[in-house]
């Protein structure tokens, strides 16, 4: 559907309305009557029915000011609450993918599969931070029945990785920055070898 609202904002608006339905049904005192008994106005922020003993005055102009004020608030507490979470959405998919695209070149770097040059440092560090390779590749492998070369196989154990990584992220968060040191240390290497 075009039209969607994350639930945080439903809840928000639910008590902004709560909040607007009690501030226009509460009775404020705004006079005295003939009798000398309190005259009581209803109605946020203009008061549209005035009680004078029994008899109630409605004010056509100021319920129409009501609603469209409170009409307006309800759409602030929408905008500015989908604003906030959708912007924090778009933070959150940017560093998904810089870990994504992190994440698969230490993997990469880890095997050595495609272009990219086997390092065993960056596998030893993954071995260190709980994910075996060439375990993996062997469990996957046996599991569907084909050779480690085969690419079906080896996507599937990135994938795998991929799953690790995100969530060794939630738990550790200094993860994703000993996984960059390390991509940047065999870099460096690499780097090093080309100058010679």
């Amino acid at each position: 559907p075009w039209f969607r609202f994350h639930l945080l904002t439903a809840v928000l608006m639910m008590f902004a309305a709560g909040a607007l339905m009690w501030a226009n049904s509460i009775g404020r005192n705004y006079g005295t009557r003939p009798d000398g008994s309190a005259a009581i106005s209803f109605g946020w922020p203009a008061p549209f029915n005035d009680d004078w003993g029994g008899f109630a005055d409605l004010h056509p102009v100021y319920v129409a000011f009501d609603v469209v004020v409170a009409l307006l608030i309800l759409a602030i507490v929408f905008f500015v609450s989908e604003w906030i979470i959708s912007h924090r959405e778009v933070r959150m998919i940017e560093a998904e993918k810089e870990l994504f695209a992190k994440a698969g070149a230490v993997f990469d770097r880890a095997c050595g599969w495609g272009r990219t040059p086997y390092d065993p440092q960056v596998r030893a560090y993954l071995n260190v931070e709980g994910f075996d390779c060439s375990k993996k590749l062997e469990e996957v492998a046996d599991k569907m029945g084909y050779g480690p070369d085969n690419l079906i196989v080896q996507e599937t154990v990135k994938t795998t990785f991929f799953l690790f990584a995100i969530a060794k992220t939630k738990t550790e968060p200094k993860f994703v920055e000993r996984m960059i040191s390390c991509l940047e240390l065999a870099e460096g290497k690499e780097d090093g070898k080309a100058k010679q």
